[in-house]
């Protein structure tokens, strides 16, 4: 690590919350961001662990430690590139996760743990503002269809590693519009809003790459079984559609690969 003794010389400060008094009136994200000066101090606490116990706690096998060293030595994109390795959407898991890194943290034993969650949630948004989020379109197509049922962080997630692998992906939403369970209900709007103002951006200018949606898709399961060859369930709190999908796919010949 950048700075071995870091967790000795410095304290815990996490990301400071709007009053209530002023969120309660507003949509808008109220978790107030830290300078990039502070994270990187909170990232210098991250300690030179024989063994990474904050791995085993992350459900995405997030690579904490190279990262935290990275942005500790201001090195940011380099910092970026090694989340997106392991994450697709650190936007949500920045903002929404429960952090069982946190939990896991080796200094957590008998101090406070990382700000792992910050500095997560940190890395991705210089990665917006730097403009160093592009697509990565596939050098070639695989001539391949695949299907994916919900349009939330898993679906999405999904469809994302789908189509950089050269297939063709429809993702096939009930709503109105993307998102899933964590688009509807989180107060994130204005977060939520600039995200997809910046995904259509980049659906306009880099097609190939981003696979087609189709909302408001209800119960009925021809157009989906037409247009593709396997259909995954990224479905989330909804498991009703597995029970649904299953012996229907089955039926069929065709692949179900669930979440």
């Amino acid at each position: 690590m950048g700075r071995p003794t870091g967790f000795l010389e410095i304290e815990r400060r996490d990301r400071p919350y709007e009053k209530p008094e002023i969120r309660g009136r507003t949509w808008k994200e109220f978790v107030k961001p830290l300078p990039d000066a502070e994270n990187r101090r909170q990232a210098a606490r991250c300690m030179d662990c024989g063994i990474p116990f904050c791995h085993d706690g992350c459900p995405v096998n997030n690579l904490i430690p190279d990262w935290n060293n990275l942005v500790y030595r201001d090195q940011w994109r380099a910092a970026l590139t090694t989340l997106h390795s392991t994450n697709n959407f650190p936007e949500f898991t920045g903002r929404i996760c429960p952090a069982p890194c946190e939990a896991a943290c080796t200094l957590n034993i008998d101090d406070d743990p990382v700000t792992i969650k910050t500095i997560e949630c940190a890395i991705v948004d210089r990665g917006w503002q730097e403009g160093w989020i592009e697509p990565a379109i596939p050098p070639r197509r695989s001539g391949k269809r695949v299907g994916v049922v919900g349009s939330g962080p898993a679906g999405l997630a999904c469809a994302q590693q789908l189509a950089r692998a050269g297939h063709s992906v429809t993702v096939f939403e009930k709503a109105d519009r993307l998102g899933g369970f964590v688009g509807f209900v989180l107060c994130f709007a204005s977060f939520w809003i600039k995200l997809r103002q910046e995904e259509a951006l980049m659906m306009r200018h880099f097609p190939d790459e981003y696979p087609v949606y189709r909302a408001r898709v209800k119960a009925s399961l021809g157009p989906m079984v037409a247009a593709t060859g396997a259909l995954l369930a990224g479905t989330g709190v909804e498991d009703r559609w597995r029970d649904r999908l299953g012996p229907l796919m089955g039926a069929l010949g065709l692949d179900l690969r669930k979440l």
